[in-house]
């Protein structure tokens, strides 16, 4: 499914009648704004705020009830709010979420992958605008759905251009590759239906198919988009007048699997019973490409490569499980 936006949608979201909610997004570094296609959903703590749906006569909006399910705290609160009170009253609607997930189940995995996008793609700047780098990746689209006639029913958590961001690297935009991020938050959902296996599985059938190959292109005006809207300022920063820095291609056979495993006892041997069953299961070749992220110290910004060599810090799950 397409990611990229229309032309008019672009427009009104850049300079038209829906300026003041990319505005808005812009402000509060809390929120990160995500490309749907016929809409745009902006997420706040791991939860879709709003999303606004392109029509045929205008836009629309729409809030979740659900987070008033428990308690509504403010009654002007509606599903459909008018453009306007998305920006107006966004405090309002932030706040009813907050009690929501305050009294409710706990939604800790989404907010540490919204806390990845925010940290690679906007938080990360470094100090002097001259160079304006961060890691080795900049995200491109979370919850990206996937569904074929084989029974495929799969959600990629996150969906990253592999942007080495050594100085020579970061000059040449061309034949970048993708990793599909899965984010795994403590030992819950390392079995099972949500579990390793099933994302290794759902990734191999994913990079077989022709909408792998869709999702390539699109992704490189999704790239070009989000640049353009600021929805990437830790690489945009010091690109404003050169422009051409927007534009990049994907190498189709550059792709990967990357585990981030959050929060989790390193001593528990789930994650390492489960790898090596799914190497058993699919075979060395199959999951070469499957890797585990290490941390730069302690943090979300995604740092793969160590100096103009290019040595992967990445470790494959095979060394993984050994180590």
């Amino acid at each position: 499914m397409g990611r990229a936006i229309s032309d008019n949608f672009y427009r009104d979201l850049k300079t038209g009648c829906l300026s003041d909610i990319l505005k808005a997004v812009h402000n509060d570094t809390t929120l990160i704004m995500e490309l749907r296609g016929k809409a745009v959903t902006i997420y706040y703590r791991g939860g879709a705020l709003f999303t606004i749906t392109e029509g045929t006569d205008g836009y629309s909006a729409t809030y979740n009830s659900a987070y008033w399910k428990i308690k509504k705290k403010y009654p002007e609160l509606t599903e459909s709010p008018e453009i306007k009170d998305c920006v107006e009253k966004i405090a309002l609607y932030k706040d009813q979420m907050d009690f929501h997930m305050a009294n409710s189940k706990r939604t800790l995995e989404k907010q540490c992958q919204q806390n990845i996008v925010l940290e690679n793609n906007i938080l990360g700047q470094v100090s002097t605008e001259a160079d304006g780098t961060t890691g080795d990746y900049f995200s491109l689209d979370i919850e990206y759905p996937y569904k074929d006639s084989e029974g495929t029913d799969a959600r990629f958590d996150i969906v990253a251009l592999n942007f080495p961001s050594t100085s020579s690297r970061r000059k040449k935009r061309d034949n970048l590759g993708i990793s599909i991020v899965e984010v795994k938050y403590y030992d819950d959902a390392m079995r099972g239906n949500s579990g390793i296996q099933k994302h290794i599985k759902d990734y191999l059938n994913f990079i077989q198919s022709e909408e792998y190959h869709e999702m390539c292109r699109d992704m490189e005006k999704v790239f070009y988009q989000k640049c353009e809207l600021g929805l990437i300022p830790s690489y945009t920063t010091r690109l404003k007048k050169d422009k051409r820095y927007y534009n990049i291609t994907i190498d189709d056979s550059k792709v990967d699997f990357v585990f981030m495993f959050a929060n989790r006892d390193p001593d528990s041997r789930k994650a390492k019973e489960e790898l090596q069953e799914s190497i058993k299961k699919f075979g060395k070749m199959a999951t070469e490409r499957i890797y585990v992220a290490v941390s730069s110290d302690v943090g979300y910004i995604m740092f793969r490569y160590v100096g103009e060599d290019g040595k992967d810090r990445y470790i494959p799950i095979e060394k993984y499980i050994q180590g």
